[in-house]
């Protein structure tokens, strides 16, 4: 490891969030993401959402005409048309991506804002040029340094003991879904509803990613989840399913057998290539 630990600009608040009388008030507030969602028909029904500012508290159904996109990695979301951002957790990501496929919804991969804002408070530290490369990024999304650092601050307190008070320890990625959980620990339920809905603003600007390996971190389970987007079978009706399925069913197991073994090591490789992040150092 020869390079040294760099600044983001928020290092006294750092320090001190320990002492803060919010520290010890979060760590014993918090509360696991209990959401269920399941298929019902055309629609995703949420269960026992986390989050009570969203429109599907504490349960509610969304139609895919509700949906501008959707967003599959380690953190799912649902991004609806009112620019609200509804979230997914990871063991029910397969009916997520049957829905998808069910209903051809758009699926899109997003660099995500919130977790570039939450990089301070992982654990783990990243050189003083990979910083200023990503305040950088930062101000060509039109968030300047000062924007960052308030942000950064705002939630400084309740991301550290989320991530530190309550033993998570996550070096790798947090994300608006880990925010919002910790700042609910924090906050009384208006102030809440408040952070809840400003959160959603920055989460609206994450650009688009046109291919997985664009994000120089946390890529691998993009990778994987977008093979799994590729080839989930896809449900059609059975007039559908049926129609000329004789004449298709030949050439379309030899255009997947060959598209497969492309895929493979194209998978392959790309997962080499993210293995070898060097830029990522953890504690």
């Amino acid at each position: 490891m020869t390079g040294q630990p760099g600044q983001y600009g928020i290092e006294g608040v750092i320090s001190g969030a320990p002492i803060d009388p919010d520290y010890r008030k979060t760590v014993a507030n918090l509360r696991a993401d209990e959401t269920r969602v399941t298929l019902q028909n055309s629609t995703l029904h949420f269960t026992d959402y986390a989050f009570e500012p969203a429109s599907v508290f504490p349960s509610g159904l969304v139609v895919p005409e509700q949906i501008a996109e959707i967003n599959l990695g380690s953190s799912c979301q649902v991004r609806l048309k009112t620019g609200e951002i509804l979230f997914v957790r990871p063991a029910y990501k397969e009916e997520l991506v049957r829905f998808v496929n069910r209903h051809q919804l758009p699926a899109r991969r997003r660099l995500s804002v919130w977790s570039a804002l939450l990089d301070p408070f992982l654990d783990t530290w990243e050189e003083q040029q990979v910083i200023d490369r990503q305040f950088e990024w930062f101000a060509g999304l039109g968030l300047d340094r000062d924007v960052v650092t308030w942000w950064r601050r705002e939630v400084a307190v309740a991301m550290l003991a989320y991530n530190f008070g309550a033993c998570v320890w996550e070096w790798a990625g947090l994300d608006l879904h880990d925010a919002l959980v910790a700042q609910r620990a924090r906050l009384d339920r208006s102030a809440f509803a408040d952070f809840y809905a400003r959160a959603m603003t920055v989460a609206a600007i994450d650009p688009v990613s046109t291919y997985w390996g664009s994000n120089p971190t946390r890529s691998v389970d993009a990778a994987l989840f977008s093979v799994l987007l590729d080839w989930y079978p896809r449900e059609n009706s059975p007039a559908r399913r049926f129609s000329n399925a004789n004449k298709r069913v030949g050439r379309a197991l030899k255009e997947r057998q060959g598209q497969i073994e492309l895929r493979k090591h194209g998978l392959l490789a790309d997962l080499t290539a993210a293995s070898a992040l060097s830029h990522i150092h953890a504690h």
